[in-house]
C-alpha cells in the first residue's frame, strides 16, 4: 500500500538535420567498430566497479586488460614487465598508497617509457584540471562515468594503427 512519487524535469535541447542522419550512415562509423589484436592496456584503478566497467570495454573490441589498484601496483608491474608490454596505461587520478599524478611523474623518469601512452581516468573534468594531468606526463584525458564514443576514440588514438584488425 505504499509507494514512491518521483518528478523529473528534462531540459532538452532541439536536435537538427545531422542528428537525423545518424541512422542513414551520413557521419562517421564509431570507433568501437575498430577491433584490436594483441594489444595488452594495464588499468591503473582503484575502484573495483570502474576496473570493470574498463575490462568489458576494452574486451568488447579484442583488448587484453590487465589490472593494478594503485600506483604502487602499476609501478611493480611495468618494471617488471618492461617499456613493450603494453600498449596503452589507462590510469586513475585518486588512488590510496600512490596517485595517479605521481605515478605517471615516475614512470616518465625510467628509461624506455616516454613513449607509452598514459591516459587519465578521472571524474574531474574542469580545463584546469585536464591541463594537470598533461603536465604530470599524462597524454589525454578520459572522464569518468565513460562517455564510451569518447573512450573508443581515446583507444583508437593512442593504440598502434598495427594493432588494429581490418573490419569489424
Amino acid at each position: 500500500g505504499c509507494g514512491t512519487t518521483f518528478r523529473v524535469r528534462l531540459w532538452l535541447g532541439i536536435g537538427d538535420a545531422t542528428d537525423l542522419a545518424v541512422g542513414a550512415g551520413e557521419r562517421e562509423a564509431p570507433a568501437a567498430a575498430v577491433r584490436y589484436h594483441d594489444t595488452q592496456v594495464l588499468v591503473v584503478e582503484d575502484h573495483p566497479m570502474n576496473r570493470e566497467i574498463a575490462a568489458e570495454l576494452l574486451a568488447s573490441v579484442g583488448i587484453t586488460a590487465h589490472m593494478a589498484g594503485n600506483g604502487r601496483e602499476a609501478l611493480d608491474i611495468l618494471s617488471g614487465r618492461g617499456p613493450n608490454a603494453f600498449d596503452l596505461v589507462l590510469m586513475d587520478i585518486q588512488m590510496p598508497i600512490m596517485d595517479g599524478l605521481s605515478t605517471t611523474r615516475e614512470i616518465r623518469l625510467w628509461p624506455g617509457f616516454g613513449d607509452l601512452p598514459i591516459v587519465a581516468m578521472t571524474a574531474h573534468a574542469m580545463e584546469h584540471e585536464k591541463q594537470t594531468t598533461l603536465a604530470a606526463g599524462m597524454d589525454d584525458h578520459l572522464v569518468k562515468p565513460f562517455d564510451t564514443e569518447r573512450f573508443y576514440r581515446v583507444l583508437a588514438k593512442w593504440i598502434p594503427a598495427t594493432k588494429k584488425l581490418d573490419g569489424p
